[in-house]
């Protein structure tokens, strides 16, 4: 007889966004989030001013792409804004926050 045993572990942020960078009008910027637990966690970003909510393969008008690795990619910023990555699994959840400003580098 074999037995399987499966330990199910929380998630884990691995690579965490900068907690603020500064843009100009109309530039780009990538925000990084990875994360390990067993299950697999869910990533997701979320604009907190509008609650807009991306997974991976998202994509708006508005210049916002999150790609497979997790990577949140902004284009175009008009507005300072904070976005929050949340890694989430069966067994818990972890939040990471990144502001992106206006201003001169």
């Amino acid at each position: 007889m074999v037995v399987k045993l499966n330990v199910h572990e929380a998630p884990r942020i691995t690579r965490r966004p900068v907690k603020e960078v500064v843009v100009p009008l109309d530039g780009s910027t990538i925000l990084e989030c990875n994360a390990t637990g067993n299950p697999k966690p869910v990533l997701l970003w979320m604009r907190e001013r509008d609650r807009t909510v991306l997974l991976p393969g998202d994509r708006t008008d508005t210049g916002l792409e999150v790609k497979a690795d997790g990577a949140l990619s902004l284009t175009n910023i008009r507005a300072t804004s904070t976005y929050v990555c949340l890694v989430s699994n069966v067994v818990g959840s972890k939040v990471a926050r990144s502001t992106v400003s206006l201003g001169t580098r």
